[in-house]
């Protein structure tokens, strides 16, 4: 059963294509066998940090172009939705708090008035 690629694997290969570089020309510039570039874009070995780094430099490319998947406009907007929740909940814990300080507040207040008229 063939293994799905990574989105680092697919990043390679759409990378290599549309510079026109063949995997045994980048194995070169890395000084590595070609197979490893292969099994790289097939997913069957990972690369180390090293070599991600390596190759974002040969290739003269941001190494987040490999690391970071972008993210449809679809997950955005849940990402979005789920911040606004997250927001409205904490502001009406907030004002609830507020709320229960004043309160609090009121009560020190009429405390201190009325100790005051006591004592005079």
């Amino acid at each position: 059963m063939k293994k799905e690629n990574s989105f680092f694997g697919k990043q390679l290969k759409k990378i290599l294509y549309e510079k026109n570089i063949t995997q045994q020309e980048l194995a070169d510039k890395l000084g590595i066998k070609r197979p490893m570039i292969s099994q790289w874009i097939t997913s069957s070995r990972n690369p180390s940090l090293t070599s991600v780094r390596k190759i974002a430099e040969v290739l003269k490319t941001d190494i987040n172009y490999f690391l970071q998947e972008k993210k449809s406009s679809e997950d955005e907007k849940i990402n979005l939705k789920f911040i606004m929740n997250f927001i409205e909940e904490n502001n009406k814990r907030i004002n609830a708090e507020m709320s229960l300080m004043k309160k609090e507040i009121e009560t020190i207040k009429e405390t201190l008035i009325n100790s005051g008229r006591k004592n005079m």
